[in-house]
């Protein structure tokens, strides 16, 4: 019986370690299903480089065969490069008449073009050399002119200045004129035009004022509440000038805080907080849309060139000054009502339940694009900003809880 035992308990053996490697295969191939489930589209990408010299202008490309407009390219690079000259000279022209390059407002003549296949099979590269005016700059060109099956593709642009600077440009999307190196006279409107359509394309300020503004009559508590929001906006500025640029997953995360804090304001002109919680709430709101108005700024000063600190300034004062515009407006507007004898409840309820509406449908907007976001830098955000709410929810019971707030008239 002993050698029956022993070849049952071999048998044992093997059907076990059979099904562990089953089990193996099995689970490697859930895996492999679940990244090629998540499979990330690489963005085509597109290398130019411009430089003068002297009474010439140098400028090369790398591009990839599959956004060039021909169909038939890549397959051509793979097979027989060395055949299709004539084909090459006609798609580098093709890429010279897209570019449009310029100086000043005048077009350049039609530059010498040598396009030879790229060592990788996959891409060519294009050399133009235009000939310029030796005096002026004032380079610019027509970029994102290429298109792809995938989706947009990616110019990283690299302008070698004459001085020994170096402008670094990476844009996407529909095609649009950039400059070079452009002069201060252009980057201030250009720049506080940017201010401005960041302030207004985001619209969290505009709400804010609107509710922060509302049981405010005397001009000093005004003023203070306005130089709150300035001063957190101006610390989350430069803070985030200074680090590197904030995932869009954090970003919706600090919208998803300012647009808690205009549902609190709200809350508060209704209740009639006092002034030091309101005030808290402006710092808050200022420093997310700060952070905001931060990544705009950073993602726009390359195109400043030499002149990044003057175009953060153009862009930051506009931004002040727009919102003091603002202010003024509303307080006008709230006198213009006490005049005409509307009753102050009224306009305070009714102003906050719209405002309000609006901040919770944005909060839930944003939140969506967390949820729906799956990688790490969502998943830290949510934690982080449900901590902070707690925390701050925390603070704000104990300070009632010492300073007996809840039996006094006025709620915090």
């Amino acid at each position: 019986m002993a050698p029956d035992t022993n070849t049952d308990q071999a048998q044992r053996g093997i059907g076990r370690r059979r099904a562990r490697r089953l089990f193996a295969a099995l689970a490697l191939t859930a895996g492999i299903a679940s990244l090629s489930a998540h499979e990330v589209i690489v963005e085509p990408i597109v290398d130019m480089t411009l430089q003068p010299q002297g009474d010439r202008l140098l400028v090369r490309l790398h591009v990839p065969a599959a956004v060039t407009g021909d169909a038939g390219l890549p397959g051509l690079l793979r097979s027989d490069a060395s055949a299709i000259g004539d084909r090459l000279r006609i798609i580098g022209a093709d890429i010279a008449r897209n570019l449009d390059v310029q100086q000043g407002d005048a077009s350049l003549a039609d530059p010498a073009i040598t396009v030879n296949p790229g060592s990788d099979r996959t891409s060519i590269e294009v050399e133009l050399r235009y000939v310029v005016r030796a005096d002026t700059a004032g380079f610019s060109a027509r970029l994102n002119t290429f298109s792809a099956k995938e989706g947009p593709v990616r110019t990283n642009a690299r302008y070698r200045m004459p001085s020994g600077g170096e402008q670094t440009l990476s844009v996407t999307g529909p095609p649009a004129r950039i400059d070079f190196d452009p002069p201060a006279s252009t980057v201030l409107p250009q720049f506080a035009a940017r201010g401005l359509r960041a302030l207004f394309d985001n619209g969290d300020g505009l709400f804010f004022l609107v509710c922060l503004l509302l049981t405010v009559r005397l001009a000093r508590p005004a003023a203070t509440l306005f130089i709150a929001v300035a001063c957190g906006q101006a610390a989350a500025l430069a803070a985030s000038l200074m680090r590197p640029a904030m995932s869009p997953e954090w970003l919706a995360g600090v919208g998803m805080v300012a647009a808690s804090a205009i549902v609190i304001v709200a809350a508060q002109s209704v209740v009639g907080a006092r002034l030091r919680w309101v005030v808290a709430v402006a710092v808050l709101f200022g420093a997310t849309s700060g952070f905001a108005l931060g990544a705009v700024a950073a993602a726009s000063a390359p195109y400043a060139g030499a002149h990044r600190l003057l175009a953060v300034i153009a862009f930051s004062a506009a931004v002040v000054a727009a919102e003091l515009w603002l202010g003024a407006l509303m307080w006008a507007f709230r006198g213009w009502l006490d005049q005409r004898g509307v009753p102050e409840r009224f306009v305070v309820i009714l102003g906050s339940a719209i405002v309000g509406h609006d901040a919770l449908h944005r909060l839930v907007d944003r939140g969506l694009v967390l949820t729906q976001a799956e990688s790490f830098g969502a998943g830290h955000a949510l934690v982080w900003l449900t901590l902070g709410w707690i925390g701050a929810l925390l603070l704000a019971a104990i300070a009632n809880a010492i300073s007996g707030a809840p039996n006094r008239a006025h709620a915090s």
